[in-house]
């Protein structure tokens, strides 16, 4: 919480507000820069941050994809892996197969979905608040975009449900 206190109504120095950014592209968890790829992609039209204190934390547009940056493959990422390791586990002909869809669900769900979600849920939360501001329906992209920005609360709000529904069933195991 502390990476998004220059979006409060506080003043502050031009410095603190840097600081500030470079905290919340740590916290952020954006090591690809993705936007050129959604530029290539999509056809969208212009979008101008909200204000300057957005801006200054990285949020330069009100595109929901941009401002997820490479965190939006982690959250789509989540369901594919759990998926492909249930499959595997279902795989009866080979051992190898049953092993490996237990590694990957164990995993994914006792470790990487917990930690995905704990990091990212604020970052997340605020790109779909910002998505929200002003959604855009002109373009191809843009449609693209405000439907990403409108099922993303359900994801967020789903994830964590099953997370502590499956932490509940199984606490007696670990």
């Amino acid at each position: 919480m502390l990476t998004f206190m220059p979006l409060f109504d506080i003043r502050m120095p031009a410095i603190p507000t840097l600081v500030f950014g470079i905290f919340t592209e740590i916290a952020a968890f954006d090591y690809v820069e993705v936007s050129d790829y959604f530029e290539m992609a999509f056809d969208i039209s212009d979008a101008k941050p909200i204000d300057q204190n957005f801006e200054a934390l990285g949020y330069e547009t009100t595109f929901f994809l941009y401002n997820m940056g490479s965190m939006l493959f982690l959250l789509v990422l989540t369901p594919v892996m759990l998926t492909l390791g249930y499959l595997l586990k279902l795989c009866d002909r080979f051992e190898s197969c049953k092993k490996v869809g237990q590694r990957i669900v164990n995993a994914w769900h006792w470790n990487s979905t917990l930690e995905v979600v704990k990091e990212m849920f604020g970052q997340a939360v605020l790109s779909v608040c910002i998505g929200l501001y002003r959604p855009k329906w002109s373009f191809e992209g843009d449609v693209i975009n405000s439907l990403c920005t409108y099922i993303t609360p359900v994801y967020l709000i789903v994830l964590p449900i099953a997370v502590a529904v499956l932490l509940k069933k199984n606490y007696k195991r670990l």
